[in-house]
Formats: C-alpha cells, structure tokens, sequence
C-alpha cells in the first residue's frame, strides 16, 4: 500500500523535506509525505500511497520524475 523511496543526497540535496514536498505538490498537483513526517533522521525520503488505479499512478509518477529531473544536481 506504501512506497517509501530515499532520495540520493547527492543528486537531490534536500535540507528541508516539508518544504520540499509542498514545492512539489505546487509544481505537480502531487500530494506526498515527507520522511520526517515519520522520525527519520533525514530528510531524503518520500512516502508514496499506492492505492489509486495504475493509471492515476502513472500519471502521478510521471510528473513527479519530471519535477525531479528539474532539482537534480548535475
């Protein structure tokens, strides 16, 4: 029911998750969790629910790796 990626620090240095989740969610439409929402330590993970239909996952999915290719450092 849940995915709960990490993020390569090296390739999305990310400090503020919260903050990158609602950047996120204003640029995709995307709503999801932040890592530290659940104790982590860190803040380079995601938590994706996966409940809806394949393609709304598709979608959803898409978009995010769209905005991710835009914040990746080279």
């Amino acid at each position: 029911m849940y995915l709960f990626p990490r993020l390569d620090p090296e390739q999305y240095p990310i400090d503020d998750d919260q903050a990158f989740v609602i950047d996120l969610l204003r640029a995709t439409r995307v709503l999801v969790t932040n890592g530290r929402g659940f104790n982590l330590a860190t803040p380079d993970h995601l938590r994706f629910v996966t409940l809806p239909t394949v393609p709304v996952l598709t979608e959803a999915i898409g978009r995010i790796a769209e905005y991710l290719d835009g914040v990746r450092v080279s």
